[in-house]
């Protein structure tokens, strides 16, 4: 922020070189030190030869580029002096987490991700408003990551971000794991959207005291339409560390706004035997929700519904889930494909479809669910499952408890059967 008042301070048609340092100065609450710029003035351009500074956790700074003035006129026809900065910016220390907990004012202290030692480099643009940081090469625990990042002001804030690489955070995102829950926090209900931390900082003082905020950002999908009202996402990882799940040969394209969610593709898979792939889009207003989603999904067994459960993120108290995964983990190894419609026949309803195998025999799902999943018990309900397989009897003898998954199959009958439940629970 200095740069630009020292570009104004300056006559604009004289040559001027200058060197500024700075022991010691208080930013984010923290110090910041060994502050040192050379910049030169030719020609009503501000030339920053370097800027290098040391963050707090051992961090390293080091900044070059160009800043150039104009005048921008406002909607009074006042003409506001602006300044932007374009140049190579440079940033490393030996903890990842520390620079960024500093960097986003986390005060939780709380660790998202295993730390390391990192480094990053690329172009950055800096301005009123857009802060952008493009064909990003970095290193992190050894591991490097390709990307870029631009975040626009304006009438709307949009952030876009690309990063690809072998092995990726959740909580580089500010997320401590994706779930669905991330989709439905990032999406509001109309509601107003929390005020940041840093501009609580900036209504209270914090900011001009050196005081961190107490409202740090939050580790959900809020946290994405603080930042932004768009947030658009593109994301290639062969690892993906969500939280204490590990999302193999991930490929997301994902849009996030306060009112919408839009999936073009997310794809991954994972060691315990479970692949998964998405696309659709959410709307959301304060009349209703409304969306369809299409998807496939491979469960090889127990421990890949297990941790579809978690991303799922389903209530191990409610009934209704806890049976629906007892039935999925009984009708293991599937490979099923289908739909989710959200309001599509009225408002709050919940249809979804499913179709494939399970245990190598045709498997057919169907339900509509008029008070969508959380009103199951009070709504109508319209359910259908269809079954079709070569070891009929057994599967049966699974869904009813008679057997156990570790039987063999000692009668092997072929059948087709139908489970179906109408009304209210």
């Amino acid at each position: 922020a200095i740069m630009p008042e020292i570009a104004e301070g300056l006559p604009e048609h004289f040559t001027t070189n200058a060197q500024l340092s700075v022991e010691q100065v208080q930013l984010g609450g923290d110090a910041v030190s060994g502050v040192r710029v050379n910049f030169v003035q030719k020609d009503g351009v501000l030339g920053l030869r370097s800027l290098a500074a040391g963050l707090p956790g051992g961090a390293r700074l080091k900044l070059s580029g160009t800043i150039k003035r104009s005048v921008a006129a406002s909607a009074s026809e006042e003409k506001t002096p602006t300044a932007k900065f374009s140049g190579n910016l440079f940033v490393g220390g030996p903890s990842m987490v520390r620079t960024f907990h500093w960097a986003t004012q986390r005060a939780d202290g709380a660790q998202d991700f295993s730390d390391g030692a990192f480094s990053f480099a690329g172009n950055i643009t800096l301005s009123p408003t857009v802060v952008s940081l493009t064909k990003v090469k970095a290193e992190y625990s050894g591991r490097p990551v390709n990307g870029n990042l631009v975040w626009k002001f304006g009438a709307e804030k949009t952030l876009d971000v690309l990063l690809e690489g072998h092995v990726i955070d959740a909580g580089w995102f500010g997320i401590d794991k994706v779930t669905v829950s991330t989709f439905q926090n990032g999406v509001s209900s109309g509601e107003p959207v929390e005020v940041a931390a840093i501009d609580a900082q900036k209504e209270d003082g914090a900011s001009n005291t050196g005081e961190r905020a107490t409202d740090a950002l939050p580790s959900d999908g809020r946290f994405l339409v603080r930042i932004a009202d768009r947030t658009a996402i593109r994301l290639k990882a062969g690892r993906f560390n969500n939280g204490g799940d590990v999302l193999r040969d991930v490929d997301a394209d994902v849009r996030i706004s306060k009112d919408a969610v839009l999936i073009s593709t997310l794809k991954f898979q994972t060691d315990t035997g479970l692949n998964v792939a998405v696309d659709g889009a959410v709307t959301n207003s304060k009349q209703a929700t409304k969306g369809l989603l299409n998807w496939q999904a491979g469960v090889a067994g127990p421990d890949g519904v297990a941790q579809l459960t978690r991303l799922l993120n389903l209530d191990s108290k409610d009934a209704g889930a806890s049976r629906l995964v007892e039935v999925v983990t009984k009708l293991a190894p599937l490979d099923m494909a289908g739909t989710i419609g959200l309001g599509q026949r009225q408002k709050n309803s919940l249809d979804i479809l499913a179709d494939g195998l399970a245990r190598d025999g045709r498997t057919i799902f169907t339900a509509q669910l008029d008070g969508g999943a959380s009103g199951w018990r009070t709504a109508p309900i319209d359910a259908t499952l269809d079954i079709e397989n070569a070891h009929l009897t057994h599967i049966l003898g699974l869904l009813s408890g008679s057997v156990s998954s570790g039987d063999s199959y000692e009668v092997q009958r072929a059948g087709r059967a139908t489970s179906k439940a109408v009304g209210t629970a």
